[in-house]
């Protein structure tokens, strides 16, 4: 449990697990801005996998594609 500035306790847990997939969404957006800084030569980029189109078993969000230019 836990409360702020004299407000009524609530639990912990579906705040943390709140914070922990915001924290994890964070970290793949900036890792991907990071990589497309980078002067890669190679013909690849990232791509968005539509949420749709994500399998529930293994809700992977992103991939590395071929980009023919």
């Amino acid at each position: 449990m836990w409360n702020l500035n004299g407000a009524p306790a609530t639990p912990i847990i579906g705040d943390m697990t709140t914070f922990i997939n915001n924290l994890l969404t964070f970290c793949e957006e900036i890792l991907i801005l990071c990589l497309e800084k980078l002067d890669n030569k190679l013909p690849v980029k990232v791509v968005e996998i539509p949420e749709n189109k994500r399998r529930p078993e293994c809700p992977v969000r992103f991939r590395v594609t071929m980009d023919f230019k």
